[in-house]
Parts: structure tokens; C-alpha cells; sequence
């Protein structure tokens, strides 16, 4: 028994022909196979059907009143609810123009009349397993463009990884073999900004009254340094100081989106910065709680600010 004999049922065939023993014949051969046949006598009527409920498979007369069958498939191959419908020629044409014709203008194969049952059954089902094994390579082909993806993902969160790593790394070396906290402070601040691709980093120290001046900072070229600027934001002093206390990380991708208070936001605004970076750096009982390089002082904290 033929191995798609089994799948026949699942698959619909719409026959056009304006012959009524040809409709006839071809819907017994393929519905004793199993196959749901519709059968359909003209052209432009075929054309309607087939739009509303597209086939898997057309097989179709090529001489035909009103609209012949070359006609027929010229309009479904330009409609896009149609065009990749397989259409199987069938007609009493043998001359080798003809075949050329069909196979011109979208046709997949041909049939000629009178009919052989063997013959027909096997140009159909040859068109159903190309289509089941289409259908499992553009599957596959999607689980290997995935797993590519995956892969290409995971190697990239890898090479994040590792220059995290030597980030951190060339910040301790350099912690390590100078005596100048400054210097180290400020290696520090440009080698995170060119990590990040940001336009500004900032260390911030605060004072005991939690106003502050930027201590440390790498700027990108044509933005203007804040450099020794002292900040008082009683906006982020009242709502923010304890968050970061807590140790809090803030990354903020659109501060217009961000839902911060509008007196934060205009400070920001101010420094020209459209999304940040906000890491704390905290020292408790002479050692850090939390964070990385920073300032020493009560309440550091490290700012990353991306005015781009």
C-alpha cells in the first residue's frame, strides 16, 4: 500500500474540467485513494472556489469555454492567497509546445488524456510527497536558523562575559600596582564608558547632607564635562537616597519613559541625559557593602550617563 494512503484523507484536490465524464473518472480514481475531491466545470467558476477555499492541488483542464486553463492559472499564479497552489495540467494536447506552455506559466506537471489510473495517481501523490518533504526541510530549516541564533546569542553574551572579566581585571591590576586613587579612579571611569559605549561616566560623592560634586568622570568627545560640579537634588535626595542606600542598581533605558519625578527628570534633562546607569557604592564599617570602584566616602556612588 502506498505510504500516503494513510495521509490521503488530510489532503483536498479541486478538479477543473468542462467535461463531465472527466470529472467523473478523475473524482472516483482519487476518491477510492481517499482524497477529498471537489469537482468544478468552469473556469471562472473555479476561480471563485478555489480563492474562497484554497486546495492543496488543482488539477486542471487546459481546454475550456469562457476562460481557457492557461488562463486560469495565470490568474491564481498572480494572486497571492493562490500562487503557491501546485497545479497539474490535464489535456488531450501532446504536442511538446504545449507541455512547454504549462510548465512557462506556473504549471508542475502534466497529465494527458485519456487518463491511466496508475499514471494519475502517481503525478499526484509525487506532488504531495514533494510538498510533505518541503514542508519538513523549511521545519528543519527553522530549527537550525534557532539553534544558529542560540548559538550566536550565547557566544556573544560569552565575549560580554569575558571582557567584563578583563575589565575587571585591568581595574584591579591597576588598583594594585598604583598608590594614586585618583589615577586608578579615573582609568576606571573611561575604560567602563568605552565597555558601555555610553557617552558620560561619572563617579558622584556625596556630602554628609547627601548633596554631592562629581568627583571622577570620562566624557565622550563634543559633550560638555560636569566635571567638580556640585549637585543638591532634594527630589533625588527624598526618594532615591534610600533606594541606593539599599544597594539598589537603576538602569534606565528612556528617562522620558521612565516614570521618574518630574523635579529628578529635569535634572537630568540639564545634563543633557537621556538613559542611565546608576550603580552604588557603598562603605559600611570601613569596607564596601556594595558596588565596584568608586570614591571613598559615605554614600559614593558610580553613574553611568548616556546622552545619545
Amino acid at each position: 500500500m502506498n505510504s500516503l494512503t494513510d495521509e490521503s484523507k488530510n489532503y483536498n484536490i479541486i478538479i477543473v474540467d468542462d467535461t463531465l465524464h472527466n470529472l467523473r473518472l478523475l473524482s472516483n480514481i482519487l476518491t477510492d485513494r481517499g482524497y477529498r475531491v471537489r469537482c468544478v466545470p468552469k473556469g471562472t467558476m473555479a476561480l471563485s472556489t478555489i480563492r474562497l477555499y484554497p486546495p492543496d492541488l488543482i488539477l486542471l483542464d487546459i481546454m475550456m469555454p469562457e476562460i481557457d486553463g492557461y488562463e486560469v492559472c495565470k490568474r491564481l499564479k498572480a494572486d497571492e492567497r493562490t500562487r503557491n497552489i501546485p497545479i497539474i495540467f490535464i489535456s488531450a494536447l501532446h504536442e511538446a509546445l504545449d507541455k512547454v506552455k504549462a510548465f512557462a506559466i506556473g504549471g508542475i506537471d502534466y497529465i494527458t488524456k485519456p487518463f491511466q489510473v496508475e499514471e494519475v495517481l502517481a503525478r499526484v501523490e509525487n506532488q504531495f510527497r514533494l510538498q510533505k518533504l518541503q514542508k519538513q526541510l523549511a521545519e528543519q530549516n527553522a530549527l537550525l536558523q534557532q539553534e544558529i541564533r542560540v548559538r550566536r546569542e550565547a557566544e556573544m553574551a560569552l565575549r560580554q562575559q569575558l571582557k567584563r572579566s578583563q575589565l575587571v581585571g585591568a581595574i584591579l591590576e591597576r588598583i594594585r600596582s598604583s598608590l594614586n586613587l585618583e589615577e586608578v579612579l579615573t582609568t576606571a571611569v573611561r575604560e567602563v564608558r568605552e565597555f558601555l559605549s555610553t557617552d558620560r561616566t561619572i563617579i558622584y560623592r556625596f556630602n554628609p547632607d547627601w548633596s554631592g560634586v562629581v568627583a571622577v568622570e570620562s566624557v565622550g568627545e563634543g559633550w560638555t564635562s560636569t566635571l567638580a560640579t556640585e549637585i543638591k537634588d532634594n527630589c533625588f535626595i527624598n526618594t532615591y537616597v534610600p533606594l541606593y542606600q539599599q544597594g539598589r542598581i537603576a538602569a534606565i533605558a528612556n528617562i522620558q519613559k521612565s516614570g521618574l519625578d518630574p523635579c529628578h527628570l529635569d535634572l537630568l534633562r540639564t545634563f543633557e541625559v537621556k538613559a542611565n546607569l546608576v550603580v552604588p557604592i557603598i562603605i559600611e564599617d570601613g569596607g564596601i557593602k556594595s558596588g565596584g570602584a568608586g570614591e571613598r566616602g559615605r554614600g559614593g556612588a558610580e553613574e553611568q550617563e548616556n546622552s545619545a
